[in-house]
């Protein structure tokens, strides 16, 4: 994710263990990603039915206040890293951290028009292209220098004033589970849901804690906050640049999941329409023998033709408006 570049400083604060954090954290969340998928089925005559599908199981899970705020203060924090980036990368420019940060939501306006989490995913592709970059970029420079390279700098010691950072960032970098309803429910396989949990756990574990040690011990008591601004100037100036780049790509993901969770508590759809996805992720209209069974608030927030309707937009745009309010401020 967009946080391993702290996870240096984590080590820095924790030492080994961190280390352990990192790798314990990682089972700790896939397991419990398990559990939060094992809750939205239930069994009804040995078939396992989704709670979805039958409008039971979306108060409890999918229509979570706790989830949508999670996925609002990575959002947040998105704006607050480019404002960050910005400002390392032009040091001399006028502009302040806000100014930044207001121009980075301003490049993120055209998300409120995003319809279809086919759309999503290809910009995640993109944003993991851009990250691979920048991590074989900082790699390779920690490898050149090897030679400083102290191992006695790691802590075998744990600080219990200092470790509560380091738990704090580790425990970040692992935020998936905000995502797994939706990845959940677009896979063709479910049932290669839970292998896919355990590879893509046990990579990021290792991945993670070789990153942070390595990061570390390039630094040493020398890390920053962000590894990137350790980097020598030209090389920083690249790397925050597509840090920038990345962060901006990684926006759309929580914005576009908590969107679908306002709307799908917000809005209702007609009484005998309702809003389905084929299989390429663009939303269709179908006839439904019912009304949904959704909290009445406001009317379908998309209009007989398929268009965003005028609440929806605003909607849309007050929670970008909204995330960059709190990451100003």
């Amino acid at each position: 994710g967009m946080f391993v570049v702290s996870l240096p400083y984590a080590v820095a604060n924790g030492g080994y263990w961190a280390l352990t954090a990192m790798l314990l954290m990682a089972y700790v969340c896939c397991y419990t990603g398990k559990i939060l998928i094992d809750c939205l089925y239930d069994e009804e005559d040995d078939e396992m039915v989704n709670l979805f599908e039958n409008n039971y199981g979306s108060t409890f899970v999918n229509i979570n206040l706790a989830q949508n705020i999670e996925l609002l203060m990575t959002c947040i924090l998105y704006l607050v890293l480019c404002g960050d980036l910005f400002v390392g990368s032009f040091p001399n420019s006028p502009l302040d951290h806000s100014s930044w940060t207001m121009i980075s939501c301003m490049i993120l306006i055209p998300c409120a028009f995003i319809r279809s989490l086919t759309f999503v995913s290809r910009l995640s592709f993109y944003n993991a292209i851009v990250h691979l970059v920048i991590n074989v970029i900082i790699i390779f420079y920690c490898l050149t220098r090897f030679a400083d390279w102290d191992f006695s700098k790691v802590s075998l010691k744990i600080n219990i004033w200092s470790f509560p950072i380091s738990l704090g960032i580790v425990v970040f970098s692992y935020t998936s589970q905000i995502f797994l309803p939706t990845l959940e429910g677009s896979m063709y396989d479910k049932s290669k849901f839970n292998s896919m949990l355990n590879s893509t756990h046990l990579v990021a574990a290792l991945f993670k804690a070789a990153f942070g040690y390595v990061g570390f011990l390039t630094w040493q008591e020398k890390t920053d906050e962000v590894i990137t601004n350790n980097l020598d100037s030209k090389l920083k100036f690249l790397v925050n640049v597509i840090l920038i780049v990345k962060a901006l790509l990684s926006y759309p993901l929580p914005y576009f999941a908590s969107v679908e969770l306002l709307e799908a508590t917000l809005f209702i759809t007609n009484e005998t329409d309702e809003d389905s996805f084929d299989i390429h992720g663009t939303r269709s209209r179908k006839k439904s023998s019912g009304s949904v069974q959704k909290p009445i608030f406001l009317r379908s927030c998309y209009d007989t033709e398929g268009d965003l309707t005028f609440w929806a937009v605003c909607l849309r745009i007050g929670l970008i408006g909204f995330t960059l309010f709190l990451a100003i401020f």
